[in-house]
């Protein structure tokens, strides 16, 4: 199963993944010391990358969307193989206008609109 959903012709929509039980603090040391050993100084250790999930948000028919999804159709796989630390989600939409949506470590979440994109 490639992902490839034949009958609007872009990705399928992923469930979104179930996030752990917050009152439990098992990842949180963890994360911690792992930004904080990795990422001390500049030019020091290895980088961390600070994007962790893509969503792209589009109609499945609309003619704003008809670039997102020809870019998701043909480009999204090899972005993502490149790119195994960032997630990368497709999602329908009623809206007409396609969104993409950046989650960062540090909790700030940006969205742009990509119905003028090329």
């Amino acid at each position: 199963s490639s992902g490839i959903n034949a009958e609007y012709g872009y990705l399928s929509p992923i469930k979104k993944p179930k996030m752990p039980n917050p009152a439990k603090n098992y990842l949180k040391p963890v994360a911690t010391q792992t930004l904080s050993s990795t990422n001390s100084c500049a030019g020091g250790g290895s980088a961390v990358p600070q994007c962790k999930r893509i969503t792209f948000r589009v109609h499945p028919s609309a003619a704003d969307s008809f670039h997102a999804r020809e870019y998701i159709t043909h480009q999204l796989a090899g972005v993502a193989e490149s790119h195994p630390s960032t997630s990368f989600y497709v999602t329908q939409s009623s809206s007409r206008v396609p969104l993409l949506t950046a989650h960062y470590l540090n909790g700030y979440t940006e969205e742009q609109r990509i119905d003028n994109v090329r």
